[in-house]
């Protein structure tokens, strides 16, 4: 159709099959402008990124871009679920990789990392790397009442605390 898409007629109603903004090709890439969903009934792997470049450059590459119009400090940058069903039938993220941007600051920017697992039903922080460098396990930066767990100091700070209930108990 003239205006880049593909339609199907049935019974009076067009039903839009293509858009010409949501195609891609081997050769030239492309743009979803919609959520895309792979889906796979075999046990292998649903989605295989390959380069075959020779040199020393990082390569694949796989780009989790937040492009905002207005970006604030402590946006969400990505977010990777590994999320299966429990024996009740519900969806649960057994494991989650999140990043933020806490400084978004032209020149002062930093990031923040955080590994999460499910342990007895509650999704928490098991390693975080803060925006100074500092490397939690098992801790969320600020140490809550409940936490246990183990700082190790980075970018200079070379100390390594351990806490138990938030009470620093030995720090080397």
């Amino acid at each position: 159709h003239a205006t880049g898409k593909g339609y199907f007629a049935h019974g009076g109603n067009w039903i839009e099959l293509q858009n010409a903004s949501d195609t891609v090709s081997a050769s030239s890439g492309g743009t979803f402008s919609a959520p895309v969903t792979i889906t796979t009934s075999g046990s292998g792997d649903a989605l295989t990124v390959t380069s075959t470049d020779a040199g020393d450059s990082f390569a694949p590459d796989i780009t989790f871009y937040r492009n905002s119009s207005s970006p604030a400090d402590n946006d969400g940058t990505g977010l990777i679920n590994f999320r299966g069903r429990n024996d009740n039938n519900q969806d649960v993220n057994y494991v989650q990789i999140q990043t933020t941007c806490p400084d978004v600051s032209d020149g002062a920017e930093d990031g923040f990392f955080s590994l999460n697992t499910m342990v007895n039903g509650s999704l928490g922080d098991r390693i975080t790397v803060n925006s100074s460098g500092i490397v939690g396990i098992n801790q969320v930066f600020g140490i809550s009442d409940s936490d246990t767990g183990i700082a190790l100091g980075a970018n200079g700070a070379n100390i390594m605390q351990f806490y138990t209930g938030n009470t620093e108990r030995m720090k080397l």
